[in-house]
């Protein structure tokens, strides 16, 4: 189930209530039982979790400034997830065999794998992407003597000693990081750092966190909440995303003019997902059209009631995109939904392949 929180719609919780109503309404109304027409038995399975969705959204859901929420849930395997989204959905309510995910993927950017690293002369935090957001997972502050406690040593060697310390509270939260990139992903880091440290801070990274910098953010370091911050890293990961998608339209582009690396179009790309073979699967968010899959082998393909490779006959999917979404995820390909004039050019759908395109022919 997926729920808009739109606040010009949804801000109060009365709102939201007739829209969850809304929803296991049509799920009643449209999971019935397809020969008498006649509703669900009262302790169906998927009566049992539209109404405990129904009752967690009512009841226990608490929005925290998310702009939508999807729910995931099944009763074998037992899963019961909720994500709240960081942009605005259609409000759908979905039973099928599969989870529906597209419009996760169409929202901004998740800032899950990054990670804020704040320092300055004594304080350290250390600040993790969840979701849309940045949540604070460590903080210390390291012993740095001023001038004032010089005591009986001379300027130069009380300098020399402030200067080690400082070194030493550096190296420690830099020691951190990389810590925390031993027990979590870390794919983006963002300084915030006072200009006295920020260099030091730069140079005594971890060589693989020091290539995966992607900027830097302007915060006061001792007082700051994390989600004064947001903005900024979020302004950052959309920068990141757009050289990303950059990155992929040129390597579209030298694949398909070469005829190796990238597929375009329906057929070929179906292909191209059968043979396990793409890296990136790159489609409009408008792409329409319909598709059958296989339930034994995951065969996919435009029609067909049997499925070609072992004969059993096949599930109807009346979302291509959605079909396709699902079978790229399921090997562990990347899919970004673009808009672009190239992949419009071929029938909205196109793919990076993992190894050269001839070896993906039927």
């Amino acid at each position: 189930m997926f729920l808009d929180l739109d606040p010009s719609e949804f801000a109060v919780p009365k709102a939201r209530i007739a829209e969850v109503e809304s929803l296991t309404d049509r799920a009643r109304q449209r999971y019935t039982d397809d020969e008498e027409h006649r509703p669900l038995e009262l302790d169906s399975p998927v009566v049992r979790l539209v109404e405990r969705t129904r009752l967690y959204l009512e009841q226990e859901f608490a929005p925290q400034g998310a702009l939508g929420v999807a729910v995931f849930a099944a009763e074998e395997p037992s899963l019961f997830d909720v994500f709240r989204l960081h942009h605005t959905v259609e409000a759908r309510v979905v039973v099928a065999r599969r989870p529906f995910v597209r419009p996760l993927l169409e929202g901004p950017p998740a800032l899950d794998g990054w990670v804020v690293l704040m320092v300055n002369r004594r304080t350290a935090r250390l600040l993790a992407g969840r979701g849309g957001g940045l949540e604070e997972v460590a903080r210390f502050a390291d012993e740095v003597h001023g001038w004032h406690d010089q005591g009986g040593w001379s300027q130069p060697q009380h300098q020399r000693h402030i200067e080690k310390q400082v070194k030493d509270h550096v190296r420690h939260a830099s020691e951190a990081l990389f810590q925390y990139s031993r027990q979590a992903p870390v794919d983006r880091v963002v300084l915030a750092a006072t200009e006295d440290v920020g260099p030091m801070v730069e140079g005594s990274l971890h060589a693989d966190l020091a290539r995966a910098l992607a900027g830097r953010v302007r915060a006061d370091i001792e007082t700051a909440r994390p989600a004064d911050l947001d903005d900024q890293v979020m302004e950052l990961a959309v920068r990141d995303r757009e050289e990303g998608d950059g990155d992929l339209m040129e390597r579209l582009g030298a694949g398909l003019a070469h005829g190796d690396g990238a597929t375009a179009g329906r057929e070929q790309v179906l292909d191209a997902l059968n043979l396990r073979s793409v890296d990136v699967l790159l489609a409009c968010r408008g792409l329409a059209g319909a598709a059958v899959a296989c339930p034994t082998c995951g065969w996919l393909g435009a029609e067909g009631a049997t499925c070609p490779i072992d004969g059993s006959a096949t599930d109807a999917y009346d979302d291509l995109l959605e079909a396709m979404v699902e079978t790229s995820l399921d090997q562990a390909a990347g899919v970004r939904l673009l808009d672009r004039e190239v992949i419009r050019a071929h029938d909205c759908v196109a793919a990076l392949l993992r190894f050269p395109a001839h070896l993906t022919t039927r």
